[in-house]
Parts: structure tokens; C-alpha cells; sequence
């Protein structure tokens, strides 16, 4: 074991924001500052930029998370998951405006890029602590980078809509969450400086929920000008915008107050009532609701969706990318099986199976499409079994190209890639949902089940760089990866990033046109 050199004193190491000194700690060649608390917030109402104080905050522990909109474990993830994410505990509490940041200086003339971290978990769980995949000293380390990860409200608490209870009162209720994000950004280019960063070169990076608030935020104008740059992982718009289908915030939040044996008149009591209690009424609430709202394709109200307003411009499928918000260069990609993998079982021994079993196996999905389906698909992934076709996902990756064909019309450099390398789990488990975040934020010593001695390193290498080249530079190419071409419509780019990571063109349209048609993607809701 590398024992690293630890330096925390009564004197230091201190940095300076707006506010007041904050007192962090020096592991190895990388400063921490954890549980920063840029901001604070009443319940339901917006946030307010952290007060002046005096004399020096100690920022040792990350902070509390947002509570979720259920009941269990601290953390979001089933068993399964946890495991192949190294999943941590994490507590949780209403005073959750925090961030954590990674420095390798404090010096207000070092210029280096910003990275932000957002998580996942759709809009309604997650944190940014909440697996060891997530820490950002050793980005911090390779990219020569500020690393920030941003906590914020969630589901309940950061996108239920009561403005049609009080529209002065709970203005914007349904976009507290993304209000969190866009101060968590007024406070890095307020203070970035202090910590060695760039705030005129601020890359954002998120997975699966993480990567939706991304393009929220793009639609976003109180956010312009604060970030510059998008890593969008296993995340893309479509169907995550309220009001749809003649539901609104009032239907949910009138059956809790109903639930709760209240009327709509006391709904300002829910304000100050007890966050377990309100939750029951929720919870109760939802419950009786929720057959009606996926009969309407919406799988959850509060956590899968934003609203739109004058505030958040609403989903750019539907409303259209804002125009300050169509140059800004992205990566964007998803996992080879993503959620699929989470939640269906893996051939046991795959490889060994003969290709007419596997062929027949397969037949129970695709039916008279089968032999085509095979073809598209070994033409598309080489040396994968075809039994890997019950976890193939193809709707993210559907939005994904449809996202790069809109940013392509728009003239700004977009980036797709598929992250396919499996993990050696259960004799080959397919790129699941998550699998990629690791490797981009140079963590996978860190996951026991990404270990694949002389392939791991190599594709961490190739993601990772890709990112931190993007950071600094704008163009994730670097010397260390196979040469990536932008998206565009007359060269559709995709890096495959596998055993053998290699850039391919338009190598897999017919196939997923096919597998959405044969397996609709409701069969496996995400």
C-alpha cells in the first residue's frame, strides 16, 4: 500500500471564498475541501447564496444529501448494484446545498479547468457521494484539474409544483432543484479562483439523471455564461417535461394534502410539517395515482420530470435548444446494455453456448426478425455473444443520436461514443448502466468488478484522457486514444470503447431501428 504525506494545520491549508475562510486538508498532492455549503434553503422556497462569516469553516466531511422520495436505505441502489458500484451510505437531510472539491493548488493565478460533477438518479435520488466511483481526487490528480461535485435538492423537495396552490407564494416549485444548481455555479465562478480554477473554462459532467440536468441547465437561462462544456453520460432529453397529457403539479400535491386530511387550503403546511410525515402523504398519494400516470407513459410525476415555464425552457425535443445554449461542444454516449443488466439475469456461461442455441434462445424476443437481428448485430459488435441481445438497450442511445443530429444542424462539435466493455461479473456481465462513470473519472481501482488486468487500465486511460482533454481543451483527443471525429451528418462518429476501442461509422442504425421496433422499450420501463 502508497501511504501519501497528510498536511492539515491550524494555519492551513485555508482558502478565501465571498464568504469567509474555509479550512480544508492536503492528501498527497491533491487538496480537499468537502461539505462546502454554497447555499441554503427554506422548503419550497428558492436558495440563498451562503451568509458571511467569521473566522475559518472546516470543510473534513462531505455533506448531507437530499432525502429521498422513498423509504429504505440511505443510497438509491439495489444490492446488485451497489456492489458493481461500490456503493456508500449516505446521510441524508433537508440542509443539503453542499459541494466537495479536489485541487492540486490554491493558487489564484494557476488558471486550471473546472470539472463539476452532477449525479445521477434521475431528478428524484442519487448523490454525489454516493458510490466510490464518484470521488474526484484522482481526476483531480490526472487531469491537473478542479474537481467539483454539487449536491442539491430532489423529488419532493426539489420539483414538486405548488404554484397552482399560491403562484406568488411557490413561483417556480417545480424547478428548485435546477434554482440549487445554477447557485452551486454562481458560486464556483465567484470562487473557483481561490481554489486554483478557470471560471472561464467550466466543464459539467454527468451520468444518467445527472446528464438530463445537463441539458436542463442548457435550457436554463439563469445558467448561461456559467458553464461552457458538457460530458453528457447515459442521459439525454425526451418526455421529461410537465405539464404533459393534461397532468399538472396540482393533482399530485391536492391527493397528498388529502392523504394527509388536509385541504387545499392548509397546503402551506406543508412547508413546516415533518418531512416523514409529508413523505407518508406523498408516498400515499402517488400510490393511488401512479396506474393513471403510466398509462400515460410517465413513470414517475415527481423525479422524471421538470417544468416548464419561464424559468426552464422545457425538453429541446419538444420546445427547441435554446439558442444560447446550441454552440456549447458536448460528449455524449451510453452503456452497451445499460438498465437492462440491473434488472435481467446473464447467460450463465454465454460464450460457450453454440450459436444455434443461442440463436433459438434469442428467437422468443425477436421472433421472425431474429436472423436479421443476429446479423446487424454481430456485423455491430464482433465477439460478443448473441445472448447479449436480452440486455441490449437501444432507446438511450436513440436519443442520444438524435440529440448529435440536432446539435450537428447547429454547427457545434458533438462527440458520441457506446461504452461496451463488460465487466468479468457473473461470467461477463454486459456495460450496465453506469459501468462508463469509473473509467471517465479515473476510479477504476476503486470497483472490484471493472478489474480486467492489462484492458482496464488502457480503457480508463483512452475515457479518461478523453475527458480531461475535453476539459482543458475543448476536443477530447489525445495521444493515448484512437482518433475521435466530431458527429456530424455526413460522418455519424461513434467511439466504441471495448477490448478493442475503435471509432466506427453509422455502425449500428439498422440495429437499433430494429430492436426498438421489436423490443419497445415500455417492456423495460427506465
Amino acid at each position: 500500500m502508497i501511504h501519501q504525506k497528510f498536511y492539515c494545520d491550524y494555519d492551513g491549508p485555508i482558502a478565501e471564498t465571498k464568504a469567509g475562510k474555509l479550512r480544508g486538508y492536503r492528501l498527497g498532492k491533491i487538496y480537499y475541501f468537502l461539505g462546502v455549503r454554497y447555499g441554503t434553503a427554506a422548503r419550497f422556497r428558492s436558495p440563498e447564496p451562503v451568509k458571511p462569516f467569521s473566522g475559518v469553516a472546516d470543510c473534513f466531511v462531505t455533506g448531507d444529501a437530499c432525502p429521498l422520495a422513498s423509504r429504505g436505505k440511505s443510497h438509491s441502489m439495489s444490492g446488485y448494484e451497489a456492489m458493481l458500484m461500490q456503493g456508500r451510505q449516505q446521510y441524508r437531510s433537508e440542509d443539503c446545498l453542499n459541494l466537495n472539491l479536489w485541487t492540486p493548488t490554491l493558487s489564484r493565478d494557476a488558471k486550471k479547468p473546472v470539472i463539476v460533477w452532477i449525479s445521477g438518479g434521475g431528478f428524484h435520488s442519487g448523490a454525489v457521494n454516493e458510490t466510490e466511483g464518484t470521488d474526484g481526487a484522482n481526476l483531480s490528480e490526472y487531469a491537473d484539474a478542479v474537481v467539483v461535485s454539487v449536491n442539491h435538492r430532489l423529488a419532493i423537495l426539489g420539483f414538486l409544483d405548488l404554484s397552482p396552490f399560491d403562484p406568488v407564494r411557490w413561483r417556480n416549485t417545480g424547478n428548485k432543484g435546477l434554482e440549487d444548481l445554477v447557485l452551486a455555479l454562481e458560486w464556483i465562478r465567484e470562487n473557483i479562483e481561490s481554489f486554483g480554477g478557470d471560471p472561464d473554462n467550466v466543464t459539467l459532467i454527468g451520468h444518467s439523471g445527472g446528464a438530463c440536468k445537463l441539458w436542463a441547465l442548457m435550457q436554463t437561462p439563469a445558467a448561461d455564461g456559467l458553464f461552457h462544456k458538457c460530458v453528457m453520460e447515459s442521459g439525454c432529453a425526451g418526455n421529461m417535461t410537465f405539464p404533459r397529457k393534461g397532468h399538472n403539479g396540482y393533482e399530485i400535491v391536492h391527493k397528498t394534502l388529502e392523504k394527509l386530511g388536509l385541504s387545499d387550503s392548509d397546503a402551506v403546511m406543508l412547508e413546516s410539517m415533518d418531512y416523514e410525515k409529508l413523505l407518508d402523504g406523498y408516498l400515499a398519494a402517488y400510490a393511488e395515482m401512479s396506474a393513471a400516470y403510466m398509462a400515460d407513459g410517465i413513470y414517475r410525476y415527481v423525479g422524471k420530470t421538470v417544468l416548464a415555464n419561464d424559468y426552464f425552457a422545457g425538453d429541446p425535443f419538444v420546445y427547441g435548444l435554446r439558442e444560447e445554449s446550441r454552440k456549447i461542444p458536448c460528449i455524449i454516449g451510453s452503456a452497451f446494455a445499460e438498465q437492462q443488466s440491473l434488472r435481467l439475469n446473464v447467460a450463465a456461461k454465454k460464450y460457450e453456448v453454440p450459436r444455434e442455441e443461442q440463436i433459438a434462445r434469442i428467437r422468443e424476443i425477436y421472433g421472425e426478425k431474429t436472423e436479421t437481428v443476429a446479423e446487424l448485430f454481430e456485423r455491430a459488435y464482433p465477439g460478443k455473444s448473441l445472448l447479449d441481445l436480452v440486455n441490449y438497450e437501444t432507446v438511450f442511445r436513440t436519443q442520444i443520436l438524435r440529440w448529435c443530429e440536432r446539435k450537428a444542424e447547429y454547427g457545434a462539435p458533438c462527440w458520441l461514443y457506446v461504452f461496451a466493455l463488460e465487466s468479468p461479473f457473473n461470467g461477463g456481465l454486459p456495460a450496465h448502466h453506469g459501468a462508463d462513470i469509473p473509467f471517465a473519472l479515473h476510479n477504476v481501482a476503486k470497483m472490484p468488478a471493472a478489474q480486467i488486468p492489462g484492458i482496464s487500465e488502457r480503457v480508463e486511460e483512452e475515457f479518461s484522457g478523453a475527458v480531461s482533454a475535453f476539459a482543458r481543451y475543448g476536443d477530447p483527443n489525445h495521444r493515448n486514444l484512437p482518433h475521435w471525429d466530431p458527429y456530424t451528418s455526413q460522418m455519424p462518429a461513434t467511439m466504441v470503447f471495448d477490448f478493442e476501442t475503435q471509432e466506427k461509422m453509422d455502425f449500428d442504425r439498422e440495429l437499433v431501428a430494429l430492436n426498438n421496433k421489436c423490443v419497445p422499450w415500455r417492456r423495460f420501463p427506465i
